[in-house]
């Protein structure tokens, strides 16, 4: 077997595994379904039915908004990147790509189901007849900002693991690079006594 082709099985294998991960995650658990009942309202509720049309301009925008704020979750977490701890990241199955995966995906969903929402807001007035139609097309954003609001909480707990396991690499690199000093300095003093 080739090269090219072990590493193709790698990712593919690599990338069920976060599937699989991804799907069984609590957040994705709970968000999920708690999405699709928030959206329930719409196929069973004339009243629902009658404000849809503001509701996808504001999903689009809490969307958007978790979105922005796992992006500077992203840009604190990759502030935590000392080199050493980039070496041990590096060491790990998935490396720097699988301390980052989280982040991409809850940005993914949040930008999806923002996007998504506004096209949302062009289709409403077409498809407000007909109650579950209007249900899928409003249960897609609102189940994934349920989810990415839930993974939200589970970003930050990672974040501080990320946090508090880079400052200890970094103190293991100080603890290192102190006793390599004190061996070389003793080095250096017991060759000038001799």
């Amino acid at each position: 077997m080739d090269m090219e082709t072990r590493s193709g099985t790698g990712t593919s294998r690599k990338s069920a595994s976060r599937l699989k991960a991804l799907l069984l995650s609590p957040d994705f658990c709970i968000g999920v379904p708690l999405g699709l009942i928030a959206a329930l309202p719409f196929a069973l509720s004339p009243q629902a039915r009658q404000v849809s049309g503001i509701v996808p301009a504001t999903l689009a925008t809490v969307g958007a908004t978790i979105a922005a704020l796992v992006l500077a979750l992203l840009t604190v977490l990759f502030s935590t990147f000392t080199e050493y701890y980039l070496v041990m990241l590096n060491q790990t199955h998935d490396g720097v790509d699988g301390a980052v995966w989280p982040f991409k995906m809850v940005i993914g969903g949040a930008a999806f189901a923002s996007g998504w929402s506004l096209v949302a807001l062009g289709v409403v007035p077409l498809i407000e007849r007909f109650p579950w139609v209007l249900y899928v097309v409003m249960s897609v954003p609102t189940a994934l900002i349920l989810w990415a609001l839930i993974g939200c909480y589970q970003l930050v707990g990672q974040l501080a693991r990320h946090w508090k396991h880079a400052r200890n690499a970094k103190d293991i690199l100080e603890r290192t690079a102190r006793a390599s000093e004190r061996a070389t300095d003793k080095d250096a003093g017991g060759s000038f006594s001799e």
